[in-house]
């Protein structure tokens, strides 16, 4: 479960709502939970948020739900000196985290909880007006440096951390869309040869068939017909594959794409068609064929 220490105006400078109770308050004392190491057994109960999955993970249907409850917290060094249980009493309702590009629950992440400890707080968030953005660059800059001058600052924006995240992942899309490519070729090239050595194969069967009044049409669709067998097969196997590696792989995203029937359906209609543009010649030389010329020699 997720575990963030967060300041009074977290939820409000990340835009993730209360949905329900209240806000942490700096008129109430027990909201602010003291350092670890003045922590004892009989401390609390202090105050606590959080969202559905992590009020799901405590047993609840959801955080609305949770709101007025107590649980208690496991505390282990090196956090704190010795193990002990802590209490805390579920004040809010945290929405979803809006700035979330993977799903953590997918690398067990069940939740997470919101703990009013601002001097644990990893990292400052400060949130800015975009018209007045130049201003407060400078008006945050100037106060660290008065602040703490021999600490350089390291500034990021949210969006460009989320940018560079969403970056790996459009690698990894290019990559795969190259091999697609690629793998296209390989199949056309495939199909082609296999249609060539087959009619090969089979040019007698067509020849005595075009003896015994076979029309050059309906030995064309036999021989169609014959290769759209395998590729019906193969998408059959290959549709269960895709669905199962497809959902995984969506799994990692905070904002899931549903998977649709439609993408299968078209990887089949390209199939067919590339199939049949690969075999077309070949199996139309083969049904057009004279019989004479193959059987001559038989």
């Amino acid at each position: 479960m997720g575990r963030h220490f967060v300041d009074y105006d977290f939820s409000e400078t990340m835009a993730q709502p209360i949905t329900a109770g209240r806000d942490f308050s700096r008129e109430r004392s027990n909201d602010l939970v003291p350092a670890f190491a003045k922590l004892t057994p009989a401390s609390g109960p202090f105050s606590l948020i959080v969202d559905d999955q992590a009020a799901q993970s405590f047993g609840w249907e959801n955080a609305d739900v949770a709101v007025g409850e107590t649980v208690y917290l496991q505390l282990a060094p090196p956090d704190i000196e010795r193990e002990m249980a802590v209490e805390f009493t579920i004040i809010g309702a945290m929405s979803d985290r809006k700035y979330e590009f993977i799903d953590f629950g997918a690398f067990g992440v069940q939740g997470h909880v919101y703990l009013l400890k601002p001097e644990s707080a990893p990292i400052m968030i400060v949130k800015v007006s975009r018209e007045n953005l130049n201003q407060a660059l400078q008006h945050i800059d100037a106060s660290w440096s008065s602040l703490m001058p021999d600490i350089p600052l390291r500034r990021e924006f949210v969006d460009d951390l989320f940018y560079s995240i969403y970056g790996i992942f459009l690698s990894i899309s290019v990559a795969i869309g190259a091999l697609s490519i690629f793998g296209f070729f390989v199949a056309s090239i495939g199909l082609l040869g296999n249609a060539t050595f087959i009619t090969n194969i089979r040019s007698k069967e067509v020849g005595i068939r075009k003896v015994m009044g076979a029309s050059s049409g309906k030995l064309l669709r036999m021989l169609l017909l014959d290769f759209a067998k395998p590729i019906m097969i193969a998408n059959t196997i290959a549709w269960p594959l895709g669905y199962v590696i497809g959902n995984a792989y969506t799994s990692l995203f905070a904002a899931r794409a549903e998977i649709t029937l439609i993408p299968f359906l078209v990887s089949l209609g390209l199939s067919v068609l590339i199939a049949f543009l690969a075999v077309i010649s070949q199996s139309w030389k083969s049904a057009n064929v004279r019989p004479a010329q193959i059987l001559r020699y038989e």
